[in-house]
């Protein structure tokens, strides 16, 4: 079985849409914290969008900078 070919920014895609639904689900009863957050990372380059979110999802504790996988987000500075 072969995978899947996914566009390049998927989870950023999925990631927005999520935000976009928690909002208009639960708007309301949104903290001042949570609505912070989003319009922080709204406020964040399509690049730091997608680092922020790769990094999360990450399952240890530490990130390597050489193996982040997606050659599509730019390097750090």
């Amino acid at each position: 079985m072969t995978r899947p070919v996914l566009p390049t920014y998927y989870y950023r895609d999925h990631f927005v849409e999520m935000l976009q639904f928690a909002e208009r689900t639960y708007g309301e009863i949104l903290t001042e914290k949570h609505r912070a957050f989003v319009a922080c990372f709204r406020g964040l380059s399509h690049d730091a969008q997608c680092l922020l979110i790769r990094m999360v999802n990450r399952r240890g504790a530490i990130f390597n900078r050489e193996a982040r996988g997606r050659r599509a987000i730019a390097s750090p500075k």
